[in-house]
């Protein structure tokens, strides 16, 4: 008699919404032109039981678009805000009624890393810039370079752990990854 094979597929819904990539190209034209774009972003509500669209601002968000990021299976633009004097990110999805405007994009430091913007964040959730200094249970090096990279700034503590210095976006995100490993990294 042969092994039994199973397999279990997460039925975790997902975004399905063929526009994305509409909006992707459009990020994209806006990026190559060095034009700013506009768009509607919404989150969600309930109203008498029923989920329903909640636009983020009444007016149309005006932004100049330096990348496109994906990151656990979400597409982000990430972009200069004028109205909030900062780079910040919104999931593509929630966008609505995109348009490339007709008006140059912001100049940015030319330094600026989208890279290294997203591998700040947990989860994509902004917050407020720190640098931390965590302290890892030894055998937890693997998952310290899956998240924060191999140039990440590390150093032995003790025969049993070691310290990791970084720069992290401190969010619920950041500490859900924190209470994840179970009290084996300390802040």
């Amino acid at each position: 008699q042969g092994l039994k094979s199973q397999v279990f597929l997460s039925t975790r819904n997902k975004t399905l919404n063929e526009a994305i990539y509409y909006n992707i190209d459009a990020i994209y034209r806006a990026i190559t032109a060095g034009k700013q774009l506009s768009y509607r972003y919404y989150g969600w509500s309930l109203a008498n039981g029923k989920l329903i669209k909640a636009y983020r601002r009444e007016e149309r968000y005006q932004v100049s678009p330096l990348s496109v990021a994906w990151n656990d299976e979400k597409y982000y633009l990430i972009a200069f805000d004028p109205v909030r004097d900062e780079v910040r990110h919104y999931r593509i999805d929630k966008m609505e009624q995109i348009a490339v405007e007709d008006l140059p994009a912001l100049p940015q430091n030319d330094r600026f890393d989208s890279g290294s913007y997203v591998s700040k964040l947990f989860n994509m959730q902004g917050g407020a810039k720190k640098q931390v200094t965590l302290r890892f249970d030894k055998d937890l090096l693997g998952v310290a370079v899956d998240q924060f990279g191999s140039k990440a700034h590390l150093r032995p503590d003790d025969e049993e752990h070691f310290l990791l210095i970084c720069d992290v976006v401190v969010s619920s995100g950041f500490y859900g990854f924190l209470f994840s490993l179970q009290g084996r990294v300390r802040l």
